[in-house]
């Protein structure tokens, strides 16, 4: 998962790509890993010489739960967000920023797919994926006792 800011005076953001390290996308997460990054731009942003509303920066957050925790309102407010939307979580149309990721290079057509995943494969060394057979004993439990639904794997 990737987070990037964009603006119409100011450019682009710094890309942050989400590390496994940092767990699951929680308000913590976006508040301690991202929110400062976001809050530079938002700072560059309004102060850009080209920005006709001088000092002004709109943030646009979807319906994430990251976004909407209590906790993370609060950090927008005593950060100074004048302005903020929130965009359904369901509607990307109608968030700029997600028509950017098309501009992103990922493989596209049958050969660029092949040779990414052939690339890809040749890094997989035994460690990867030793861990993942060592559990099947619990993998296997983890379906018996939930009668063969949903499990954390």
């Amino acid at each position: 998962m990737v987070h990037g800011s964009i603006s119409g005076w100011g450019g682009k953001g710094k890309l942050i790509v989400f590390e496994k390290e940092w767990g699951k996308v929680t308000q913590w997460v976006y508040q301690e890993r991202i929110l400062p990054w976001v809050y530079g731009f938002l700072y560059h942003t309004a102060h850009h010489p080209s920005n006709p509303w001088k000092g002004v920066a709109i943030l646009i957050e979807d319906g994430a739960s990251s976004h909407r925790a209590k906790a993370t309102q609060r950090m927008h407010q005593e950060a100074g967000v004048p302005f903020r939307f929130t965009w359904p979580a369901n509607s990307p149309d109608l968030n700029p920023i997600e028509n950017v990721w098309r501009l992103l290079r990922f493989p596209h057509t049958d050969e660029e797919v092949r040779r990414y995943v052939e690339e890809e494969w040749e890094k997989i060394v035994e460690e990867d994926f030793l861990k993942y057979i060592d559990e099947m004993p619990a993998r296997i439990q983890a379906v018996i006792a939930a009668k063969g639904g949903p499990t954390k794997y």
